[in-house]
């Protein structure tokens, strides 16, 4: 169990001071432990439980000798139970029992002559006489007597009934003690030291867990307090120094300009087309080819005066299936949050046509379990780029849009959860016609220009996203556990 806790606190700081290895051997070594411990804390419970619970029935000794005994160990009180029993049965004939004595229980303590000094009904006017013996030759009453205590053990009236067939004609002495008087004994006792020891190891997991639960509360609020505090900061040092030059009564021109303010991003495969893409849309070359080492750790961001509209395009985030490599890249989309803190009206997903990337590759669920639920519904926008190598003969398709509507697998999946939003760009010739898909954007970049993709919205879905993975963690265990 300790093994699981530990496992949860340093999944909770995010993996920072493992491997991914070191973090998969941890986690499954955690889930083989708590197998085990599980199994052994059911199995304590079930012994206990039926330790309490049960009582076993006495086995009498074969012998054809009618001479035998009972004993009864009683609590203080308990007697007068056995002595009402007695005296309701009509057979019981006083003349039969040849004696009646009682006797402290200890193994160790041996019987005299004196301890069955008192009469029938001494014996049974005494309530505190913790053992009573019954000795008689008469073999109904015995077996009468016998069901008698039966039933009041049944009742847990009684702790302990030891039953013995003694040999005819042996006379009690000093050297026979107890043991070996007596043949079974079968007690039914309330294990309270199990109970306490389990409640304690109980109380223990869920001190523990409370704690794993706590620290990773405190980092997730940690950490949006360092995010609110960068973006605070951040909005301080990113005016626009255009606006800066002349106060708002001196441009009012700038400031329309401002109004319409498009802000965009770009995401996707290595070699994608992610960068012409950017240039096609700001109508110049602004976005440089860069070395892939330094593409995957920087987030380039052009600003550019299109139709009297002002367009901000960040680029720099790169889509991974590998875990440890998406979980950069949305640290990396949430610096690009930061670099615009008014949010984006649209993000623009680009495929290269005929990429093979996406086959039999669930990435469309990744991206929306890490940035929400309206992330692909609502802004995403498919862009397909190199259109250009459209053929109809090898596709056997007579248009484009006749052939992504034909797409299958998970990039018909992610076509559904763009709600059917795409756009093909012909990016390698030099006169490029794609006025009509780019109106296609501004319209997309207009529709989502009260409410655009923010910083809140990515907090939310990362929240969301983290409990999610923390209850399938505690979900696998506890089915790991119990088959």
């Amino acid at each position: 169990m300790c093994c699981v806790t530990l496992n949860v606190i340093l999944y909770s700081y995010n993996r920072r001071f493992i491997s991914n290895q070191l973090s998969h051997c941890i986690t499954n070594f955690s889930l083989v432990m708590f197998r085990c411990l599980s199994w052994m804390f059911l199995i304590s419970i079930l012994k206990a439980f039926a330790t309490t619970m049960s009582t076993e029935r006495i086995k009498l000794k074969e012998t054809n000798e009618k001479e035998s005994s009972l004993c009864l160990d009683s609590f203080n009180g308990t007697v007068p139970y056995l002595r009402r029993a007695l005296v309701n049965i009509s057979d019981i004939d006083p003349k039969t029992i040849s004696y009646i004595g009682y006797e402290i229980y200890n193994p160790d303590q041996k019987f005299t002559k004196s301890d069955y000094a008192k009469s029938f009904d001494e014996c049974f006017n005494d309530t505190n006489g913790p053992v009573y013996c019954i000795k008689t030759n008469d073999a109904n009453i015995f077996e009468v007597v016998i069901n008698i205590s039966l039933q009041l053990v049944d009742s847990r009236r009684y702790h302990c009934i030891v039953i013995n067939i003694y040999d005819k004609g042996k006379e009690y002495s000093q050297n026979v003690t107890l043991p070996n008087i007596f043949y079974k004994e079968t007690c039914s006792q309330s294990n309270w030291m199990t109970f306490k020891i389990i409640l304690f190891i109980g109380i223990i997991i869920v001190l523990i867990v409370c704690v794993a639960v706590f620290i990773f509360q405190y980092q997730n609020k940690r950490k949006k307090n360092t995010t609110e505090d960068s973006e605070k900061g951040h909005t301080e040092s990113i005016k626009d120094p255009l606006l800066m030059e002349k106060g708002p009564e001196e441009n009012p021109k700038k400031n329309l300009v401002e109004e319409k303010e498009n802000n965009l991003i770009l995401m996707g495969y290595h070699g994608s087309g992610k960068k012409s893409t950017g240039n096609t849309i700001l109508g110049k070359r602004c976005f440089k080819s860069t070395p892939d080492t330094l593409a995957h750790n920087t987030i380039d961001k052009q600003r550019s005066l299109v139709d009297d509209t002002y367009v901000n395009i960040v680029d720099g985030i790169f889509l991974d299936t590998n875990e440890e490599h998406f979980k950069r890249s949305a640290s990396k989309f949430r610096e690009a949050l930061n670099q615009v803190p008014s949010g984006y009206n649209a993000v623009l997903w680009t495929i290269s046509f005929g990429s093979k990337t996406l086959d039999n590759v669930p990435l469309a669920q990744l991206v929306q379990d890490n940035f929400g639920d309206e992330f692909l519904q609502k802004y995403c926008t498919l862009v397909i780029t190199h259109a250009d190598d459209f053929d109809p003969k090898e596709t056997q398709c007579q248009s484009i849009d006749e052939w992504w509507g034909k797409q299958v697998g998970e990039f018909k999946t992610i076509i559904d959860k763009c709600q059917g939003r795409v756009v093909f760009l012909e990016n390698r010739k030099e006169n490029y016609d794609n006025n009509k898909q780019l109106q296609k954007i501004k319209e997309i970049c207009n529709m989502n220009s009260k409410q655009k993709y923010n910083t809140e919205m990515f907090d939310e879905a990362q929240k969301k996203n983290n409990n999610k993975q923390l209850t399938s963690v505690w979900s696998k265990t506890i089915a790991l556990c119990l088959f």
